[in-house]
């Protein structure tokens, strides 16, 4: 009691100086920490510069419309409201344009009830846009890694395409599309584009209008596992263009 009656009665001074010193140090505190996210979004930078990119956001808008009209991530029965992109880096390849970006999106929690339970959902994803040429040779598909849910389903309805000559490709993802396109979709993926996925499991692939998209379900990477992304998806662009 003794001290607390001390501290009550200190002269007006000492809270000022009191008040000044928290003041500052929760500037201080704010200040670091902007700092370290600054630092850290350099470093991403630089990092994606020596991989030859350029921020670009001014694609964002552009991103956010590719992203909700072709549902690529398969949202649309648990998202609510729009998508969020954001780090959009741009690179010009011979005959593809580069494109990562981190997306985000407000999702109901998986078997829940009350629309209150959200989650925040992000994944890195890499569009590359191929030249008119090669555009007109990629048919629209879906290609996800492969589940027993998928098995079961294939069983009732017969939708994973399969390649007897690719075992491990066939067992490793679920590639789906459109009946009229099937045979379009077997002729894209000849032998060596199967490889290069058969070297990089857990990936999802889905070709829009010409437009490729690639990722792995809700994960953000970090620039290690973003240039093996790239790597991956230079690897399709030359196979691609072998043809």
């Amino acid at each position: 009691m003794s001290k607390l009656y001390f501290f009550l009665y200190l002269p007006p001074e000492i809270y000022v100086l009191i008040i000044s010193l928290s003041i500052t140090y929760i500037l201080y505190r704010k200040d670091f920490f902007n700092r370290a996210k600054l630092r850290q979004r350099d470093q991403i930078v630089f990092e994606f510069e020596k991989l030859g990119f350029t921020q670009n956001n001014k694609r964002k808008d552009e991103l956010v419309h590719l992203c909700a009209a072709n549902d690529i991530f398969k949202t649309a029965r648990k998202r609510t409201g729009d998508y969020s992109v954001t780090n959009v880096y741009t690179m010009q390849s011979p005959k593809a344009v580069f494109t990562f970006f981190d997306v985000s999106y407000i999702a109901q929690l998986e078997g829940s009830n009350d629309d209150y339970e959200l989650t925040t959902d992000a994944q890195t994803t890499l569009l590359m846009e191929p030249e008119i040429k090669y555009v007109m040779r990629m048919p629209d598909f879906d290609m996800v890694p492969e589940t027993l849910y998928d098995k079961a389903v294939d069983i009732l309805v017969n939708m994973d395409i399969d390649f007897p000559d690719s075992p491990v490709f066939s067992s490793l993802y679920f590639l789906f599309g459109e009946e009229y396109n099937k045979d379009r979709i077997r002729r894209f993926f000849r032998r060596e584009i199967r490889s290069v996925f058969e070297r990089y499991p857990g990936m999802s692939c889905l070709a829009r209008n010409g437009k490729l998209f690639l990722f792995q379900a809700q994960k953000v990477h970090d620039i290690n596992e973003t240039s093996q992304l790239l790597d991956l998806a230079k690897m399709l662009e030359r196979s691609m263009s072998e043809r």
